[in-house]
């Protein structure tokens, strides 16, 4: 093959474009779009909106051929029916390695910031500019490294947002009071595919996906005040393929109607979403990756808003 065949495409009428994001090409044009310094807005169900003047049209039909998406026209009516965000340039800091660094890349986010205990209490990173948090990797501090939580604490101050995956998000929820929960984790090595029921007009009830990769599963229960389910684990038998041991506790049995994802907006204003789900493992999962930048925007700094017509 000496050239593909295009795939993107951007409608010649509309004084609008609009884009559903069902995945990571879509959510790559939207961060290029704002990086190129075209407002976007995006609806509660999940689609974005540009003006199509110039600047728009031009920086439309430059991400339909980097990256295959297709626009739709629109004539920006919603933006005066319905309630719409602004979305912003997120600077995005995360804990964890490799896998969260390339994750966060191929979905847009220029130059993340990995941030751990030592590196905050040492001065060595902050979140000063930071807007939004993907906890990756266990982000605890021990007596001695006080200076590292006051960093955290002043962010979550400040109403900056969490993301994040497993028992190290629910461990990070539970200790600076943003969502009490209790996370149960399968057995050790057990990985697979299982089946998740999102919930009906919830954050990933648009575009929703009806399997998910665990490595291990992890379950939320015990929910604290002001909790919201997004997602859970089939009933029944949710395990698909792949292998799981059976333990008292933490069997596929005892994961299934289990929540796989939760929210929670808090009283300062952090907005906080955390999957039971691997959302990146070895970034093999490619198809849970839009759900990952679906939760960074929400809960992130919001950008300038496309205004109504």
């Amino acid at each position: 093959m000496a050239e593909a065949a295009p795939t993107g495409s951007v409608p010649a009428g509309g004084s609008h474009l609009e884009l559903a994001t069902t995945g990571v090409a879509e959510y790559q044009a939207v961060n290029a779009l704002i990086e190129s310094g075209v407002p976007v807005s995006a609806f509660a169900d999940g689609s974005v909106v540009i003006e199509a003047d110039a600047a728009g049209r031009s920086a439309a039909e430059e991400v339909a051929e980097l990256y295959g998406v297709a626009f739709t026209a629109s004539d920006g009516s919603r933006l005066a029916s319905e309630e719409s965000t602004g979305l912003g340039d997120l600077a995005v800091a995360y804990s964890g390695g490799g896998e969260e660094l390339l994750t966060l890349q191929k979905l847009g986010f220029d130059d993340p910031v990995q941030v751990s205990s030592a590196s905050l209490t040492s001065g060595a990173a902050n979140l000063d500019d930071v807007d939004v948090l993907w906890i990756g990797a266990n982000l605890n501090f021990s007596s001695s490294q006080a200076a590292g939580r006051a960093e955290v604490e002043e962010y979550l101050a400040d109403g900056g947002g969490v993301v994040g995956e497993g028992t190290a998000i629910a461990a990070f929820a539970n200790a600076f009071g943003l969502l009490s929960s209790t996370a149960t984790a399968g057995t050790s090595g057990s990985n697979g595919i299982v089946s998740v029921d999102p919930v009906a007009g919830g954050l990933l009830g648009t575009y929703p996906a009806d399997t998910a990769f665990v490595y291990p599963a992890v379950w939320y229960t015990n929910l604290g005040a002001g909790a919201v389910v997004e997602q859970t684990y089939a009933a029944g038998d949710p395990f698909i393929a792949g292998h799981w041991r059976d333990s008292a506790g933490r069997s596929t049995t005892d994961a299934a109607g289990q929540a796989s994802a939760v929210s929670t907006e808090t009283e300062a204003g952090n907005r906080v979403l955390m999957f039971g789900t691997s959302m990146n493992f070895r970034t093999h999962p490619v198809g849970q990756f839009g759900q990952i930048a679906r939760g960074l925007f929400w809960a992130g700094s919001e950008g300038e808003a496309v205004p109504a017509p």
